[in-house]
């Protein structure tokens, strides 16, 4: 029996949004602890859409529904979540 991660079956719940730019993802688990199921997840999402971390709470995606799931990720675990769409200006 093969079970779909939950990084999986929400990647796979966004994957319509294919739109292509920059987008930032911040999210902030106030008061509480994260599960540590949630770093297992993110980690194996970002693998899965491309994503990178730039900061500890900040993820910067390729496309809308890389983003999107990342954000859906982070709210399932409880977090504070915000989505901004950007333009890369510097790399450094």
């Amino acid at each position: 029996m093969n079970q779909t991660s939950l990084a999986q079956q929400i990647l796979d719940g966004e994957a319509s949004s294919e739109e292509e730019g920059t987008w930032v993802v911040v999210y902030d688990f106030r008061d509480l602890k994260p599960s540590p199921r949630f770093w297992v997840n993110l980690r194996r999402l970002k693998e899965l859409a491309g994503c990178r971390s730039i900061q500890y709470s900040v993820v910067v995606a390729g496309t809308r529904g890389a983003a999107a799931a990342v954000a859906r990720l982070a709210s399932h675990y409880g977090a504070d979540v915000a989505v901004f769409r950007g333009e890369l200006i510097n790399t450094n």
